[in-house]
């Protein structure tokens, strides 16, 4: 319902930036608000001389803190206000896919079933598909070093070692000027060499 009614999701907004949209400067909106409060401060606290006793209780204050809500409500739709949030662009923003092909990918698991078996099925079972719908999408081998691929089949577990850390900063430099919206890793994270990788173990499948 949320996103029906907001186009985006509430995670979205969360991680959104609050901005004013209007001409003036933030200041001056702080200002417009302290100088209303205060002029509607004294105007009540003027007619209140001449009211009845019992009118000069906390019931004023309610009237002065209601009327002065309302007033800076006023104020700060005339500034604009905007939430400025963040979304992948349909073709338009790039994908990278990046997945291990280091020996430790050919172990078998409990089901019998390689790890590099389970990501190039993980691939080719719909997700390379999907994100080529609405990406533009780029496939790389992950070893000792970052090397393009043209689809999951060029993809074998020889490499002696993975230096995932070093290489997926390498990635982030050479792409530093393309419009990269996301990097999807399939790693079981193990024989990480020496070096920018080392220490880094993550399961992703």
């Amino acid at each position: 319902m949320f996103q029906f009614l907001f186009k985006y999701p509430s995670a979205a907004f969360r991680k959104g930036q609050f901005v004013l949209l209007g001409k003036w400067p933030g200041w001056l909106l702080v200002a417009a608000i302290v100088a209303a409060a205060m002029g509607l401060g004294l105007l009540i606290r003027w007619k209140l001389r001449n009211a009845a006793p019992e009118v000069r209780n906390w019931r004023a204050w309610v009237i002065w803190g209601t009327q002065s809500a309302f007033v800076a409500l006023v104020l700060l739709l005339l500034w604009q206000p905007a939430i400025l949030v963040a979304e992948l662009s349909s073709q338009q923003n790039i994908i990278a896919v990046v997945m291990d092909d280091s020996r430790s990918m050919s172990i078998a698991d409990s089901g019998g079933k390689t790890r590099e078996a389970a990501a190039v099925a993980a691939l080719e079972g719909g997700v390379l598909a999907g994100l080529r719908q609405r990406f533009q999408t780029r496939l790389y081998r992950l070893g000792r070093e970052l090397t393009p691929a043209d689809g999951p089949q060029e993809i074998t577990p020889v490499e002696p070692a993975t230096r995932i850390g070093e290489n997926l900063k390498r990635l982030a430099t050479e792409t530093s000027d393309l419009p990269v919206g996301a990097i999807v890793l399939l790693s079981d994270g193990g024989q990480n060499s020496a070096g920018g990788g080392s220490g880094i173990s993550r399961d992703v499948l």
